[in-house]
């Protein structure tokens, strides 16, 4: 599941710059049961999984949220151009212009570049 990889990859980042306080949001309610135990853990992923509750032990604090589809827009589309062009992108301060205005809408906000 590439949502798992990602999560995994996310915290791995997330220890990186220091942060110790985290929420993990995600489209996917079986993953998101399955990172807070609420559900049996799928055998194609445990291994990730594994590693995942492991990172997780070096954080002050953090939760795995679900968040439906219409409220991830922002994820889907970072999963989409991954997927089109391939590798690991990270932004540290300013997100890219395609991503801009999806961040808006997500606080409401009515900018447009």
């Amino acid at each position: 599941m590439v949502e798992a990889e990602a999560v995994q990859e996310a915290l791995i980042r997330c220890l990186e710059l220091g942060y110790d306080k985290v929420v993990v949001e995600s489209n996917s309610l079986s993953l998101i049961n399955m990172l807070n135990q609420e559900a049996s853990k799928d055998v194609e992923i445990e291994g990730i999984l594994f590693d995942v509750i492991c990172l997780t032990q070096q954080f002050h604090k953090v939760e795995f949220l679900h968040a439906p589809r219409n409220c991830n827009q922002a994820a889907h589309l970072v999963a989409a151009h991954a997927f089109c062009f391939g590798g690991r992108h990270s932004w540290n301060i300013v997100c890219p212009e395609w991503m801009f205005n999806c961040l808006a809408k997500d606080v409401n906000c009515s900018i447009r570049i």
